[in-house]
């Protein structure tokens, strides 16, 4: 073991004593170098590292604890031991208090004694300095660490503690118990750990001086032989409102994969009964005019039960349309209708509300917003749930859930939420969009920070006040696209009527397409296919369509196929299709769809929407291009 001394002695014979007494020392080897004053020791210390200074208090340039001070300042961490021959102990108190690790007086016993003195004072020294290393870590800590006695007091703390818990240090004093910052819910498990002399990790709530929830990981370590403990508490807001973030997806997706696979089912046979019930109610009207008076009332009744079962399979059709669209995982911005999506999570949400109040809305927005639907419709399902939810069931009468949506010129839409229910109290209103905070039971308290993060990630604002005469109303301010509403109408029918305009309609499954032939052939010449294959040999075959409607997925030749042979064989058919879906996309679908910029329709279809699409798009009927042959 190697020891660096550096000797401050002006007198030959001590050093040459001390030289010899450290050389003499067989288990650690002292490297001594010898500077007669302060000046000179200054610049020894600047030009090496030493592990230790013995230094004499009375040197030419300088004399008594000036001298100790002088160097002490500029040692460098090195262990200073004052070896002087005043035996003074007011002077010896002085100097340790000011930094010295020894104060030998020059005697013979103590000679003898300096290696081992040398060797202690340099063993404390390294000590200290890992104290003061390990101190100002723990000062410059991103946790908040707390020192508790062996009560549950805090005896001291670190800045942090401030800015995690909102406590400055010296308003932590020694009657402040750490069971005091902790959530009421979360104090029998903190006293456990307390009680406990090892280390104990656990996720709690604790509160802040402005009372606000913090969920925070607290980390107990016992002091030694029984003195307290060590506490180390980190922020998890970020982290719990991450895994809420990723939690809330993960459901979406499953939900999102659970709706897109039975809309996919539901759909195709969905399809049929609209266009049968449709067909059948209106074959019913044209035959009740022409039936007897007897027959009337019969065919009467019989059209109110053809009305009320395409009432509820329409309900059915929207229920799927919009579950589908709210569990969208789709992250991706476009154009939204906020008025459409408001509707879709309104019939989502009537379940929760109709026992609950009257729901009024008032849609006037007109020009879309760029966004995510899916995540703009998580916002407003959840403003309708909470408002649900803060009135009791029963009270319909008394109780209401408004919804509006007002135009503030071109480059914003208000959306109000408001209702009639118990409202929040005022000294809650500046927590309600806190991560964690909540009123509910076993509620997490994410809803409202989640809905916060959407509208400003959507360049919008949220905010929340007492309705007028009880109850709470939540505002949003969303940009909108500044683009102009299209007003184009649908393209006028060409001389001559619908009935000119020639369609082909392809669909593997055999009830979807004789119900849409049916109904279509009220206002189109209607060919049919029953796969993509039939299709492509009809077209091949000479035949000329104004206009097509055709399945996506078809086994044999699927409609993006088909779409790929006919932008050879006939472009102009190829851009003049309307394509339909079950619900369920490929990867390959989507990006298909989204690259030919075509319509394309969910089954079951709405009727009239399919009729003005195939009305548009067959504006120059067959009859006007050459060569046209008709394979209906």
């Amino acid at each position: 073991m190697r020891t660096s001394v550096l000797l401050v002695e002006d007198n030959d014979d001590d050093a040459a004593l001390i030289a010899r007494v450290l050389s003499r020392f067989a288990r650690i080897q002292f490297d001594v170098s010898r500077v007669t004053s302060v000046a000179a020791a200054r610049q020894a210390l600047r030009d090496q590292r030493h592990d230790a200074v013995l230094v004499d208090l009375g040197l030419p340039d300088s004399d008594g604890l000036a001298t100790f001070t002088e160097i002490h300042g500029v040692s460098g961490g090195a262990a200073v031991v004052v070896l002087t021959g005043d035996d003074r102990e007011e002077l010896g108190l002085r100097a340790v208090e000011l930094g010295a690790q020894e104060y030998v007086v020059k005697t013979e016993h103590a000679y003898q004694l300096l290696p081992l003195t040398i060797a202690h004072s340099c063993e404390r020294q390294r000590h200290h300095l890992e104290v003061q290393e390990l101190t100002t870590a723990l000062a410059n800590a991103v946790d908040a660490i707390a020192t508790l006695d062996a009560h549950g007091n805090c005896v001291a703390v670190n800045p942090a503690f401030q800015a995690v818990l909102g406590y400055a240090p010296p308003e932590v004093d020694t009657a402040s118990l750490l069971l005091d910052l902790v959530h009421e819910a979360d104090r029998p498990r903190v006293a456990s750990a307390l009680a406990s002399s090892g280390l104990e990790e656990l996720e709690i709530r604790m509160i802040r001086k402005d009372g606000r929830i913090l969920p925070v990981q607290l980390s107990v370590v016992g002091r030694a032989r029984g003195r307290g403990h060590f506490c180390f508490v980190r922020d998890l807001t970020r982290q719990k409102l991450v895994e809420g973030k990723l939690a809330s997806a993960a459901a979406i997706t499953a939900v999102g994969s659970l709706a897109t696979g039975l809309a996919h089912e539901i759909n195709n046979p969905l399809a049929v009964v609209l266009a049968n019930v449709e067909e059948a109610s209106r074959v019913t009207a044209d035959l009740e005019a022409a039936a007897a008076d007897p027959a009337k009332p019969d065919f009467a009744d019989l059209r109110a039960m053809l009305d009320e079962a395409l009432s509820a399979s329409q309900r059915v059709q929207f229920i799927v349309r919009d579950l589908r669209a709210f569990a969208c995982a789709d992250d991706r911005r476009g154009r939204v209708d906020l008025n459409a999506v408001i509707e879709a999570c309104c019939n989502i949400a009537f379940a929760e509300i109709r026992h609950r109040a009257r729901l009024v809305k008032d849609l006037k927005a007109v020009v879309p917003v760029l966004g995510s639907e899916a995540k703009l419709a998580q916002v407003f399902l959840n403003l309708l749930v909470n408002a649900a939810h803060a009135m009791p069931e029963g009270d319909v009468d008394r109780n209401e859930i408004s919804i509006t949506t007002t135009q503030q010129g071109r480059t914003a839409i208000v959306v109000e939420v408001s209702d009639t229910g118990s409202g929040i109290p005022v000294a809650n209103a500046g927590q309600v969009f806190d991560p964690f905070f909540t009123t509910k039971p076993r509620r997490p308290g994410m809803g409202l920070a989640i809905c916060q993060a959407t509208v400003v990630a959507h360049g919008g604002e949220i905010s929340i006040r007492p309705r007028v005469g009880g109850g709470t109303v939540v505002r949003l301010l969303l940009p909108t696209l500044e683009a102009e509403v299209s007003e184009n109408p649908v393209g006028a029918q060409t001389e001559g009527g619908a009935s000119q305009r020639r369609v082909l309609v392809v669909d593997d499954d055999p009830l979807v397409l004789r119900s849409l032939t049916r109904v279509l052939a009220r206002d189109f010449e209607v060919a049919s296919a029953r796969n993509g294959r039939e299709a492509l040999d009809l077209v091949r075959a000479g035949g000329t369509f104004d206009a097509m409607l055709c399945d996506l997925m078809m086994p044999e030749l699927s409609g993006i196929e088909l779409h790929e042979l006919l932008e050879r064989d006939d472009p102009e058919l190829a851009k003049r299709t309307v394509f339909l879906t079950g619900g369920a996309f490929s990867g390959r679908a989507q990006t298909f769809l989204e690259a030919v910029g075509q319509p394309h329709l969910e089954k079951p279809v709405d009727l009239k929407t399919v009729r003005e699409l195939l009305m548009e798009l067959s504006q120059t009927p067959h009859r006007e291009r050459p060569s046209a042959k008709w394979l209906g």
